[in-house]
């Protein structure tokens, strides 16, 4: 058994009975060791509340409450989804644990994670080159599909485009991003577009060294950037990933049928991208991207990113409100997810974006189905694993979802939106009667976006399902200041998908939170 191990950008050595975050010691005390030790030498099985009690307290009595002490202390120290709670059965690691072997010598002690069992890469975004700043939106979109068409591969982990772009516009150490992002590879390039002709050089980094093992140039007319992209992440999964079928390496998406539409798409795309989805001010900005979406359209009727653009702001919007006019739309949206999957029927995200509104108007099969779906197509996509994980969980399936979501939390370590799917979380131990759970996960995922409107809401019904109904009221009135409309909607018994029983619940508990004793 090794005496030390790599949790994220933690270190634990057993020796010393330390745990090291970037190389400084954390105040873990020994009970909390004893107790972290214990999941990891069990990580991926659920350890009950006995055997973690005799591994830290050996042949004494105590109470179960030292036990929920010193878990919380732990999710304190390494995050909220460290210790997972496993409803009637106890609890597990919730990181993934690597044997972590000394490198190198000296004071430092540095330590890098062994590769892992399966190739994994990092993209990061693609610089402009062009000096041109209307062409971001352009690079942006030109390293989403290497992401994309990369995580088509089951033989490949590849990191989510969210935690990707955290790098956006850095100068980046690749060996440390490697470190941060938990990977054996990344590949970084950069793009110069002049008129018609674009240039893309890239190269794929071995992270732990520095060395880069492949490199190449292409040169290209901008009707063929699809061809091009094909030809690149061939390139790549044949470099690192020589076991995967020679068919599906070979795999190429429909090119599109208007570039003049493709660049409007993108500039579509890279408004609504920077959308909070509880936040009524951002109205205009999507209001921005849905014209540039059917200025695409116009152009190009099959433009599958732009109909994605258009989808996932009705999505929004829907959330915001149950009214007729967003039902309308959300019908609407998913006609236009049909045609995407109608022209290209690998396109996870039409399967994503059509499942969660069928879902979320009631139609709780056929939108897992297409999640599932979209999961199977693309299992990297971090975001459609969590949202796969919150409709499982509002479908009775909570131990189920809750899996999901923190998987994807583990695909995603850097995601700017991470306080999505940590709201997410929440809603799955709400739907597990989890509520001390839920609420420390929609505490996280406030403390990362206080404007984020969904985990007030999780807040105020766990906080009022324990009874709590001070700090309920407040996380209620937070809702109010930042989307009245959802909380007026969803007090009127307005819950978007999911297993009646947690709606009814759910508006009883709301109803508590405002102050509200009687029914409407």
């Amino acid at each position: 058994m090794t005496d030390r191990w790599r949790l994220g950008r933690f270190e634990v050595i057993s020796a010393t009975r330390e745990v090291l975050a970037e190389g400084k010691p954390l105040p873990v005390g020994a009970r909390a060791f004893d107790l972290l030790m214990a999941l990891v030498k069990r990580q991926g099985q659920v350890c009950s509340k006995d055997d973690l009690l005799a591994a830290a307290w050996p042949g004494l009595v105590v109470e179960e409450n030292n036990l929920t002490v010193q878990i919380s202390a732990l999710r304190k120290w390494l995050g909220p989804e460290a210790v997972v709670t496993v409803p009637a059965r106890g609890y597990q690691l919730g990181m993934a644990a690597e044997p972590a072997s000394i490198v190198g010598s000296g004071a430092e002690n540095a330590t890098d994670p062994l590769p892992p069992s399966k190739p994994s890469i990092g993209v990061l975004p693609f610089a402009n080159l062009s000096g041109d700043p209307h062409e971001e939106a352009f690079c942006d979109g030109i390293t989403e599909d290497v992401i994309t068409e990369l995580a088509r591969f089951r033989a490949l982990f590849v990191i989510s485009r969210n935690s990707s772009f955290t790098y956006k516009g850095r100068a980046v150490d690749v060996r440390k991003a490697g470190r941060e992002l938990g990977v054996r590879y990344i590949l970084e390039g950069s793009i110069r577009r002049a008129g018609q002709r674009v240039r893309v050089n890239a190269q794929l980094v071995e992270a732990s060294s520095g060395v880069s093992v492949w490199a190449e140039k292409y040169d290209r007319v901008l009707t063929d950037i699809f061809e091009l992209q094909g030809e690149l992440t061939r390139s790549i999964v044949a470099s690192i990933a020589p076991q995967i079928e020679l068919t599906e390496r070979a795999r190429v998406r429909p090119r599109p049928n208007n570039f003049d539409a493709y660049d409007l798409a993108l500039r579509a795309w890279a408004t609504l991208r920077t959308l909070s989805v509880g936040g009524e001010p951002d109205a205009a900005r999507r209001e921005r991207a849905r014209q540039l979406a059917r200025e695409a359209l116009a152009l190009d009727p099959a433009s599958p990113l732009a109909m994605r653009t258009l989808a996932w702001a009705q999505f929004t919007e829907l959330w915001l409100s149950s009214s007729v006019a967003n039902i309308r739309g959300a019908e609407e949206a998913i006609a236009l997810a049909e045609r995407v999957i109608s022209a290209d029927n690998g396109n996870h995200d039409a399967y994503h974006f059509k499942g969660l509104l069928q879902f979320m108007l009631g139609r709780h099969e056929a939108g897992l189905g297409d999640l599932r779906r979209a999961h199977e197509l693309n299992p990297n996509d971090a975001t459609t694993q969590g949202y796969l994980g919150f409709c499982e969980s509002l479908s009775r399936e909570a131990g189920r979802g809750m899996e999901h979501v923190r998987d994807a939390l583990r695909r995603s370590p850097r995601d700017p939106q991470r306080y999505l799917l940590l709201s997410l979380m929440a809603w799955c131990c709400y739907a597990a009667a989890e509520f001390e759970e839920a609420i420390r996960y929609a505490q996280s995922s406030i403390a990362d976006a206080p404007w984020f409107a969904g985990p007030w809401l999780s807040l105020a019904v766990s906080r009022a399902a324990l009874g709590q109904l001070a700090p309920a009221a407040e996380a209620a009135a937070k809702v109010r200041e930042l989307a009245p409309e959802l909380l007026r909607a969803r007090l009127a018994g307005q819950w978007l998908g999911g297993d009646p029983r947690y709606h009814q619940q759910a508006t009883t508990l709301l109803r508590k939170a405002v102050g509200e004793t009687g029914s409407r």
